[in-house]
């Protein structure tokens, strides 16, 4: 019973520990704020400009809740390229059996697509000019698994490795107490 105690406390005490030596250094900063600020100044060359600008005419590039358009769009992750800008995004879609919906339409609730049953996942969208008008792909492009980590998927980050994309995203259901986890596909 005492070898357990032990075990039980020598963890925390060793998180602790570290804890306050992290702790002790980011004080030495003025403030968190600052700290950020000065890791970004390092890492970022001189020709970064990061001061973003609203285009076009501070509307949205994309409104949602309409018919023909998703039910959410959040969590963008955008991949330029040659042809254009590829968004990856976070959104609920129905699935009816057959085919996938990714719409629905806030002033008829009646389009079979009910939002809150829906399979939360990663939607695709296409723009040749900049962002100023979206192709919207119907299908998720990765589907939810079935185990129980994997249920509900949101905020793509893709990466290329050589000649193929690899998306990393995060995922939760509820193994594990519904905790977050990040997972990747290719």
């Amino acid at each position: 019973m005492i070898m357990r105690k032990v075990w039980v406390i020598i963890p925390f005490v060793l998180f602790s520990i570290i804890g306050i030596a992290v702790l002790g250094q980011l004080s030495d900063q003025e403030t968190t704020k600052e700290y950020t600020n000065n890791a970004m100044e390092r890492n970022l060359s001189d020709d970064v400009k990061l001061n973003f600008l609203k285009e076009p005419n501070n509307i949205a590039a994309i409104s949602t809740g309409y018919y023909s358009l998703p039910a959410v769009v959040s969590d963008p992750f955008v991949l330029m390229d040659d042809d254009g800008y590829h968004l990856f995004y976070s959104n609920a879609f129905c699935y009816d059996g057959i085919s996938y919906l990714y719409t629905h339409d806030q002033n008829d609730l009646n389009t079979g697509c009910d939002i809150y049953k829906g399979l939360f996942t990663i939607g695709y969208a296409f723009s040749s000019d900049k962002g100023i008008t979206w192709e919207f792909r119907a299908e998720p492009v990765i589907l939810n698994g079935v185990a129980k980590w994997d249920q509900q998927i949101e905020i793509a980050n893709i990466v290329k490795v050589d000649d193929e994309l690899v998306m990393f995203y995060s995922a939760y259901g509820p193994e594990n107490y519904g905790r977050y986890q990040i997972s990747a596909a290719n």
